[in-house]
């Protein structure tokens, strides 16, 4: 009967420890907002309002943008406005997309080195089959928000997360 009871916290001891060591290396996912334009751009750091509302204006992108974890709809502008830019800075991922394939992309991570000068934004992008007749061209923009002490950002195609 001890040997049982014993056994059995035993048990439970590992279920439990298991189960905490998964939510603690469990990866948070990224935060970033999307939406499309038509107009090509480098991937690239901007940490000023009026080259944030000249490439807006330059590529097409529309007005609306969507959080990738709330799915909530903010204004681009009004979002990444001058006051936004005084504090922050915010990284442009760029991905081409179009009708005839299927698509895949998003951002995986961001890591920053010690003093937060230099970011690396680990993303996948992968093209898929055939989907429809070739019609209309787009491409994605992905902004991150960047620590307003970052200088250069690496931008780092890792598909591994996905399944082949």
């Amino acid at each position: 009967m001890k040997q049982n009871i014993i056994a059995g916290i035993v048990i439970i001891a590992l279920v439990a420890c298991f189960a905490i060591y998964n939510i603690a290396t469990q990866k948070k996912p990224v935060e970033y907002y999307i939406t499309t334009g038509y107009g090509t751009y480098d991937n690239t750091i901007i940490d000023e309002y009026r080259i944030f509302q000249k490439m807006f204006k330059n590529v097409s992108l529309k007005e609306t943008m969507s959080n990738s974890i709330t799915y909530e709809k903010e204004n681009v502008l009004e979002y990444f406005n001058e006051e936004y830019f005084q504090n922050k800075k915010v990284a442009v991922l760029v991905v081409y997309e179009d009708n005839a394939k299927e698509y895949i992309y998003g951002i995986n991570e961001v890591v920053y080195n010690d003093d937060k000068t230099e970011v690396t934004i680990n993303y996948h992008y992968k093209v898929g089959t055939f989907a429809d007749t070739y019609a209309n061209t787009w491409n994605n923009f992905m902004f991150v928000e960047l620590e307003p002490t970052v200088q250069n950002a690496n931008f780092v195609l890792d598909n591994s997360s996905l399944k082949q």
